[in-house]
């Protein structure tokens, strides 16, 4: 859907930070919006819709809404690994 998204940015003749104005977002987020390297959010989603007048279903059709803060995914290696520190600092402690 990126390509898609995309082309109707530039159809409608809009520029990249217009759109992040609109979206209340960085350029860069929209970059890695539209290259698929991070998930809009819902508010994001919506935001486009109507900025580029389709219904939010179809924008980034296909793609789930992101998690966490500002639409990026949560990764579960870093809660692991403070988990895992803290088991070893308590094991240090006792002895």
């Amino acid at each position: 859907m990126s390509r898609q998204l995309k082309a109707e940015i530039v159809k409608r003749g809009l520029t990249q930070r217009l759109v992040a104005r609109k979206l209340r977002c960085s350029e860069f987020r929209l970059s890695r919006l539209l290259c698929g390297r991070a998930r809009p959010t819902r508010l994001e989603r919506h935001r486009l819709a109507g900025l580029l007048e389709l219904p939010p279903s179809q924008v980034f059709s296909g793609i789930p809404d992101g998690s966490g803060r500002a639409g990026r995914p949560v990764s579960n290696e870093s809660s692991s690994a403070r988990i895992s520190l803290g088991v070893l600092k308590r094991e240090g402690e006792q002895k």
